[in-house]
């Protein structure tokens, strides 16, 4: 019995050792025949190794108990989930990028701002008004729930260093930062951001579409109001994209978040837009803040702006990528707008971009 305890954890090794080796040898040729043979550039680049991995490790027989295991380790015993979040208190989640410095900080913060400059160049142009909605980090709204050990000073006025750049520019800007502290503790059951996830709430984002409506028409009052809209909400459940980070199954502390997800439609419209030419006055550029129907922030802005709106947003594309799709886009050429939102979030000014 001695002899076991002392060589406890070296027998453990072993033994799970020659386990995990019999379960991948059982394995290696099945997941082998899913994968497409690969050719020398494949090899060479590491394609095929990735491909290979994907089908291999989830047909491991231990492979959920092990990221079970070492998800609880993380979070329970370290306070950490995987790479990519940062836990808060109080079932904070927030995505780490919101907190990182990138090398090239200065220049990608010149090139966003030019590209936007020349966006709204070309835009005046054509007689297009633009309008660049900031959608702030969520750490900078609730960041009363996170440790100040993962901020950077850095970055600490990159929000209104980036307003300030573009307002200098005769852009105009729509602050959502001063909105969003304004009326952060107005609403007791409903927080601005999704407690889980990288995005706003449903609340947060008809909050940020009620302060653009009003932004746009007291600018353009000659196209907003031309139809009324009446909204349906429908309770569902949501999980938070950022659990993903926390691999914890059953025994996750963070339960789904409640959505009242939003459906518009048309009560009364104007005459001209029912039989007269075909057009568009708004169009919605942006992230999948925009892009998601489930945080209604379309639907939100046609409910206040009183009019249709072009949601030419995407997901997992970035704000200025959806951008140079939009301008080349068949959708543009042929019906332009007479108004753009463009959505841009905080955290994408710093990300590489080619925005040849």
């Amino acid at each position: 019995m001695f002899i076991l305890r002392k060589h406890f954890c070296g027998i453990f090794f072993i033994i799970f050792f020659i386990y995990a080796l019999f379960s991948a040898v059982f394995v290696i040729n099945k997941a082998a025949k899913d994968v497409a043979s690969p050719s020398y550039k494949d090899i060479l680049n590491g394609d095929w190794a990735m491909q290979f991995e994907s089908k291999f490790n989830p047909k491991l027989i231990h492979y959920d108990i092990s990221l079970l295991f070492w998800g609880a380790v993380n979070y329970f015993i370290f306070d950490e989930g995987k790479d990519g979040v940062v836990i808060g208190d109080d079932g904070w989640l927030f995505t780490k990028e919101e907190f990182e410095y990138y090398k090239n900080f200065t220049k990608e913060f010149e090139q966003k701002k030019n590209y936007i400059k020349k966006v709204n160049s070309i835009l005046e142009s054509k007689n297009i008004g633009l309008y660049v909605v900031l959608i702030p980090a969520k750490r900078r709204v609730y960041g009363e729930f996170v440790d100040d050990k993962f901020y950077n000073s850095q970055i600490d006025n990159l929000y209104e260093d980036f307003k300030t750049a573009l307002d200098k520019e005769g852009i105009k800007t729509i602050s959502i930062l001063d909105v969003f502290k304004k009326y952060k503790n107005a609403y007791p059951d409903r927080f601005l951001f999704l407690k889980t996830d990288t995005h706003w709430s449903v609340k947060g984002a008809d909050l940020a579409a009620l302060e653009i409506a009003e932004e746009i028409d007291a600018n353009h009052g000659d196209i907003t109001n031309q139809s009324e809209y009446e909204i349906k909400e429908n309770k569902i459940e949501y999980e938070g994209d950022l659990t993903d980070y926390v691999p914890l199954g059953r025994f996750s502390p963070y339960p789904k978040e409640i959505i009242m997800k939003k459906t518009s439609y048309t009560t009364k419209q104007d005459i001209d837009d029912l039989f007269g030419d075909e057009k568009i006055d708004f169009a919605l550029v942006g992230t999948s803040y925009s892009a998601n129907k489930l945080w209604g922030f379309e639907e939100s802005l046609k409910f206040y702006l009183g009019a249709d709106i072009l949601n030419m947003a995407d997901e997992g594309q970035g704000p200025f990528t959806v951008m140079k799709d939009y301008l080349r886009s068949k959708e543009f050429k042929d019906i332009p707008p007479k108004v753009i939102i463009w959505e841009i979030p905080e955290r994408y000014i710093s990300v590489e971009y080619d925005l040849e």
